[in-house]
């Protein structure tokens, strides 16, 4: 697991899969923190659709930036 990302021993229901490369990752929403990792991402919707769950890192910055290079053009 990255260092950057938080992770809570024990809290499983921290450990989320990203639909969009199946890596594992500690949602802070989930973990009970006060705020997520993602928070500090600029938003590319307002809220994630609860049928396709949240991104790791990775993927969630790949994507802002697409949605970035998609409005400058």
């Amino acid at each position: 697991m990255r260092d950057d990302i938080p992770t809570l021993t024990g809290e499983i229901a921290s450990i989320s899969s990203c639909p969009r490369c199946g890596a594992r990752f500690t949602c802070g929403m989930l973990a009970g923190l006060s705020a997520c990792w993602c928070a500090a991402l600029p938003p590319v919707s307002a809220i994630p659709d609860a049928a396709v769950g949240c991104y790791c890192p990775d993927c969630l910055k790949v994507l802002v930036g697409a949605a970035a290079h998609a409005g400058s053009t």
